[in-house]
């Protein structure tokens, strides 16, 4: 909902690099520890390896409608790995 904060849960079983549009994201967590100092700032893609999970959040402000997330390795992206969510107002 516009105005509000949302946290994502970004998880995975192979090497990708998540990539979420429109605004800038915060890393919460990385693997339920905080993250490391190179991922402190402000974001919107992150590196994942098998396994690994990555907890993002950020405030939606003065955007809604969809978002549109997607794995950044383009030959990903091209066979599907991408969908969007939905913010309101």
């Amino acid at each position: 909902m516009a105005g509000s904060r949302c946290r994502v849960r970004l998880a995975n079983r192979r090497a990708h690099q998540v990539h979420l549009h429109e605004e800038q994201w915060r890393t919460a967590n990385r693997d339920g520890q905080p993250p490391p100092a190179w991922e402190r700032g402000l974001d919107d893609t992150w590196k994942l390896a098998p396994g690994q999970e990555v907890v993002v959040a950020a405030r939606f402000t003065d955007y809604t409608g969809p978002f549109r997330i997607r794995c950044h390795m383009l030959e990903h992206e091209d066979h599907g790995m991408t969908t969007t969510f939905e913010v309101i107002p």
